[in-house]
């Protein structure tokens, strides 16, 4: 599990492991921060936002 901040132009702005899987981590954060978000809104305007994301792993 990742914990991953959503900035406002959609870019993953931070990301930290909240649930770790030995020897997978560095896999995980770096899998998230090539992520993009829609930004969230508050009051019509836009805010970065802190968000979970599991992360799997499964071998083809």
């Amino acid at each position: 599990m990742i914990q991953a901040l959503g900035s406002r132009d959609g870019l993953v702005q931070d990301a930290k492991v909240q649930r770790s899987v030995p020897g997978l981590d560095d896999a995980a954060l770096t899998a998230a921060r090539r992520w993009l978000f829609k930004p969230a809104t508050f009051k019509g305007k836009l805010i970065a936002v802190w968000t979970v994301i599991p992360i799997k792993f499964s071998l083809p």
